[in-house]
């Protein structure tokens, strides 16, 4: 009889082990870079809930949307701080968007303590510093500016199992978010926080954001300045000084010490300029564009101090 060659079931055997074993070290050295990133099932948990929470507390109650943020955006900062340490990203906060939420997280943190912890006189005080159609159009204007443009600029997504990715998208929302809060709330305001909210937000009738999609996307268009006027001047409309002026104040009172930091010190700051690794958003924008960087701004990777 001919007989046939013997199988080579063994090696077949151990060459399938060694690709699960493989896999499995993979899968293992990856879960480690996530968990070193911050990631696990409890921050993809906490991202899922908050998801939930700003949707809901942005539907049912729009005049609170403010602190909540307020509060939101602080607990997250918080917990990606350490994570920031350890990959040395914790210079990318000095760029606008977040100290923008510093300083709207801020002002929310005094407001809401005056409403909540101070006598009626002082309190008053501390809701007429804020309270002011200037400081309103600013917010307007940043939050459907630069801070919303950033969402899509940077590809910002929801990755709920990474805190970092995850906290950088919630601090780029949450200001266009307050903004229709108040835009389309303003009586609301109002009511839940009396003496304040009475300068900065436009007076317009509660009703107008009952009706539908289409009515209110039309309305706005055609009453876009007049809403954004705020306080006895609601009827009249904004110059174009009035509607940029705000914003750009705001953000050249960032960009200015931001330049100087920048020219003196923060273009020394990189992934390959220094031992510990730092990085600023400046060397990762011109990584990340090198023909973009080289063309505009004359950049080198040879020389990226230069």
């Amino acid at each position: 009889h001919h007989r046939h060659p013997p199988m080579k079931r063994p090696s077949m055997l151990q060459a399938y082990s060694e690709g699960v074993l493989a896999a499995v070290q993979a899968a293992s050295q990856q879960g480690m870079r996530y968990r070193e990133a911050g990631m696990s099932a409890a921050s993809f948990a906490t991202g899922i809930m908050l998801v939930f929470l700003t949707a809901f507390v942005l539907g049912r109650w729009p005049e609170h949307f403010w602190l909540f943020s307020t509060l939101k955006c602080a607990a997250l900062l918080v917990a990606v701080w350490p994570a920031r340490r350890r990959n040395g990203t914790a210079l990318y906060w000095l760029d606008f968007c977040w100290v923008a939420t510093f300083a709207k997280g801020l002002i929310g943190f005094f407001v809401g303590a005056a409403a909540w912890l101070l006598a009626p006189a002082p309190a008053a005080w501390v809701f007429a510093l804020f309270d002011r159609r200037e400081v309103m159009w600013a917010l307007f204007g940043l939050a459907g500016g630069p801070l919303g443009w950033q969402v899509l600029l940077q590809n910002n997504a929801l990755v709920l199992h990474d805190a970092q990715v995850a906290a950088s998208t919630f601090i780029h929302l949450s200001p266009p978010f307050t903004a229709w809060a108040l835009r389309w709330h303003p009586a609301a305001h109002r009511a839940a926080y009396p003496g304040m909210f009475i300068k900065g937000l436009p007076n317009i009738p509660q009703q107008g954001h009952s009706a539908g999609l289409l009515g209110r996307v039309v309305g706005g268009m055609m009453k876009v300045q007049n809403t954004l006027a705020g306080g006895a001047k609601a009827d009249l409309p904004l110059s174009l000084w009035q509607f940029y002026a705000p914003p750009a104040v705001a953000y050249m009172l960032w960009w200015i010490p931001y330049t100087a930091w920048l020219l003196w010190k923060g273009r020394f700051i990189g992934r390959t300029l220094t031992a510990d690794k730092r990085d600023t958003i400046y060397h990762l924008s011109m990584r990340q564009h090198p023909k973009l960087a080289k063309s505009l701004c004359g950049f080198s990777p040879e020389a990226p101090a230069a």
